[in-house]
Parts: C-alpha cells; sequence; structure tokens
C-alpha cells in the first residue's frame, strides 16, 4: 500500500465565507515524466482487492487536420488540489484503492497522457469509481491541452464546462 503524508488543505466556496475541508496527501498526480502503466498497476493491487480497472488515456490522431501531438498545461497545484477533491468525493461513495496520474508537457501520437487505476473488493465499484474519476477529471481539472498538426500550426482544444 502507497504510505501518505496527510495535511489539510482549505478551499473557500464561491461566493461566501464557508469553507470545506479536504485532505491533500502529497502524491505525485501531474507529471512531465513517462507514466508506467506496470508501477500504477502495482500501487493499487493488494490481496483483498477482487478487481482492479485500468483506464489508460493516449494521444490520439483524430481531426480534421493530422495530428503529430499533443501539448498539455496545466496549474499543477490547482489542479493537484482539485483532484484530490475529486477523490476524497469518490472514497466517500467506493471503498477502493487509486492512483491517478496526468502528464503535461508535449507529447506525441500513440503516448500515454493520464492514467486512472482502481481497486476494489467487487469489479461493479471498481468500474464505477474509474468512470467516475475519468470523467470529472476531465471535466474538473486545470489542465489544457494544445493540438500540434503536420506543418506547424496548433490549435488549442475547447474543455467541457463544469456543471454547478
Amino acid at each position: 500500500s502507497c504510505r501518505r503524508l496527510d495535511t489539510h488543505i482549505m478551499t473557500q466556496t464561491k461566493g461566501n465565507d464557508v469553507y470545506k475541508k479536504h485532505k491533500f496527501r502529497e502524491i505525485e498526480m501531474i507529471t512531465e515524466k513517462d507514466i508506467s502503466i506496470e508501477k500504477i498497476l502495482k500501487s493499487v493491487r493488494d490481496d483483498s482487492v477482487g478487481a482492479t480497472v485500468l483506464f489508460i488515456g493516449t494521444v490520439r490522431n483524430f481531426s480534421v487536420d493530422t495530428v503529430v501531438g499533443m501539448y498539455y498545461e496545466s496549474y499543477t497545484r490547482m489542479a493537484e488540489e482539485r483532484m484530490q477533491i475529486i477523490i476524497d468525493d469518490a472514497k466517500q461513495k467506493w471503498n477502493i484503492n487509486y492512483k491517478l496520474l496526468h502528464r503535461i508537457g508535449d507529447l506525441e501520437v500513440g503516448d500515454v497522457s493520464v492514467v486512472v487505476a482502481v481497486s476494489s473488493f467487487h469489479r461493479h465499484e471498481a468500474f464505477d469509481a474509474c468512470q467516475y474519476l475519468v470523467e470529472r477529471i476531465k471535466r474538473e481539472v486545470q489542465i489544457w491541452k494544445k493540438e500540434r498538426f503536420i506543418g506547424g500550426n496548433e490549435r488549442w482544444v475547447k474543455g467541457y464546462l463544469t456543471e454547478k
């Protein structure tokens, strides 16, 4: 199992003085390095779990123009704080082990950009929790991407609007 250093981060609710506490674990969730899928899988497995679900997001060539790569940028501290809030919410719903890692910087088509691994006692909660984490990360975390095309053109990709 993963050793964690717990600290508290206070996040202000927009428009008022109400604060909500979240434990922020000082575990890397954003990286510029290649992502090791084997290490991530190993970090969520133990003898008590019966199911492990792994989501691997990759850079793809799926556009009107030929995509040769993607540039990911983030406000890392804010992104990791948001990821921790999402994890805390998931842990309220399911009894899970988890690991999230999102890559930033210049990536090529086929490179792994994000990995979400979830293990639990049963497959249904592992699948549900993994999908929940992936969807909320995509919609809420401050990570932006820019497609790079053959010929040198670039275009920022429109993100999702978060629901209030």
